[in-house]
């Protein structure tokens, strides 16, 4: 009987983190401004939105995240967490600021 409760407990608790709602995108042209944004799903309770990106590039890149800005530049493996609580759609945008190359692998969700 314990083995069981166990089981469900642990079949509830993946289930209710799988709400969320995910993007992920390869940056490989730093010319311009990409601009994104995550539509929350109707009924569910928002706690917080991700950024996770990894890479590099070869200078400075600026990510603003709602009211956030962070400057980041060389090689990058990092997540920026916010509180979010799922009134409006999640913004996200990445400024290439002083960069000309790089690849960046992003990914972006809220749950």
């Amino acid at each position: 009987m314990r083995k069981l409760i166990y089981i469900v407990s642990i079949i509830s608790l993946l289930s209710s983190c799988s709400d969320g709602v995910e993007k992920s995108i390869e940056i490989k042209d730093f010319t311009s401004i990409i601009k994104d944004s995550l539509i929350p799903k109707k009924n569910i309770n928002y706690t917080a939105s991700f950024i996770e990106i990894s890479g590099f590039v070869d200078d400075s890149i600026c990510i603003n995240e709602g009211v956030y800005k962070k400057y980041i530049s060389g090689k990058i493996d990092t997540t920026f967490r916010s509180d979010y609580y799922g009134e409006y759609p999640a913004q996200f945008v990445l400024n290439p600021y002083k960069a000309k190359k790089g690849n960046l692998k992003v990914k972006f969700r809220i749950n």
